[in-house]
């Protein structure tokens, strides 16, 4: 599990160019792509029930921890 979790890291910092950065974006943006995560993902609050299920089902876990909101009212 290790080895793929570090494989899909070291694969998406290969499609990064070096001299890329980062990018100014409006407010209505981050709103629609906060909705995208929110709505659009099936999460979950157990990270035990999540990885039994990556098990049963033959998939990765993304591992999200945050602290406080994700509407950014923390």
């Amino acid at each position: 599990m290790k080895r793929a979790l570090m494989a899909i890291g070291l694969t998406l910092l290969s499609c990064v160019p070096a001299f890329a950065r980062p990018a100014v974006i409006t407010g209505r943006v981050v709103q629609e792509n906060e909705q995208r995560v929110v709505t659009g993902l099936n999460w979950t609050t157990s990270l035990n029930q999540a990885l039994n299920q990556a098990q049963r089902e033959g998939k990765m876990v993304l591992w999200v921890h945050m602290l406080g909101d994700i509407s950014g009212a923390t």
